[in-house]
């Protein structure tokens, strides 16, 4: 049988980068073996039902504005942007699944124009607005009321100064899984990416039984590719800045289980099938004995 895959959608240095990463549970620190049902990014672990993940969220930092995102049409992939339900339009919110969750961080930024006033002169006009400052995404199993975590990533933008010494996030990282585990590690100039990945049967992966099986980096993302023999990935990535490539202008982490991505559009598939054959049946009832044609 043909091998099937479906594809993803289109602070300060030195020690507080290293508490800046290691805010979560001890029992998550590295000892020993990497076990994946251990791993977590901001608090989250694999398998988590969504009220925990929530909760995960919440003692990870207070601060996180947490929303419940929603689909509304069969998947061919995963990993899509999902929506609040107040902005989908009527007909579709029927078709609605829960999709992900949405935890951003955000502060008050002030912003200044200069705006014409007159036909001759212009006047500074400062506001402020809103202004992200970090993003998680958990993605769930697409299946109402058995909702698990199979996906989260982490979006960290560094942008005031001093940006944080992309070796001190290394530091941090490393601390909290184990370096001598990881299966893929390169340093350039577009960027710093580790990785660690787990086979089928959960066991950690060597780099050199990657590096037979192709392993494919993510990055910091979902994979780009997944079918139903993939394992559990782990994959941070920490860009530098253009000035000095010695400090990190972001940092991107993503933990997922390959497998459930894999299977996620098929379970999309079929939630929405549901859905759409009940919004079809109110939509018959309703009109029954409405408009009716004389004959």
């Amino acid at each position: 049988m043909q091998r099937l895959s479906r594809r993803l959608f289109g602070q300060a240095a030195g020690g507080i980068a290293l508490a800046f990463l290691l805010s979560v549970p001890a029992e998550a620190q590295a000892t020993g073996a990497l076990d994946p049902s251990k791993l977590d990014v901001a608090g989250v672990r694999l398998g988590m039902t969504v009220n925990d993940a929530i909760a995960a969220l919440k003692k990870f930092d207070p601060k996180y504005v947490i929303t419940k995102k929603y689909y509304a049409q069969p998947l061919s992939s995963f990993g899509g942007e999902a929506y609040d339900m107040k902005d989908l339009p009527t007909f579709d919110a029927r078709l609605a699944y829960f999709y992900s969750l949405s935890a951003v961080k955000s502060e008050q930024q002030k912003k200044c124009e200069y705006m014409r006033v007159g036909l001759s002169r212009s006047e500074m006009v400062c506001s402020t607005e809103p202004h992200t400052t970090e993003t998680v995404i958990v993605w769930v199993s697409p299946v109402p009321g058995q909702e698990r975590v199979i996906a989260v990533q982490r979006k960290v933008p560094f942008e005031k100064e001093p940006l944080p010494a992309i070796a001190s996030l290394k530091n941090g990282v490393f601390a909290k899984y184990p370096h001598d585990q990881a299966i893929y590690e390169k340093d350039e100039a577009a960027a710093d990416t580790v990785e660690w990945a787990f086979d089928a049967q959960r066991r950690i992966i060597s780099a050199a039984s990657a590096k037979k099986r192709r392993h494919y980096t993510s990055n910091g993302e979902l994979p780009s590719q997944a079918d139903a023999s993939s394992g559990i990935g782990l994959s941070v990535m920490l860009d530098p800045s253009n000035q000095n490539v010695g400090l990190a202008t972001k940092m991107y982490i993503a933990l997922f289980d390959g497998a459930a991505l894999y299977k996620s559009s098929e379970q999309a598939t079929a939630t929405y099938k549901v859905l759409k054959a009940k919004a079809d049946a109110a939509d018959v009832n309703k009109s029954k004995g409405q408009n009716q044609t004389k004959f």
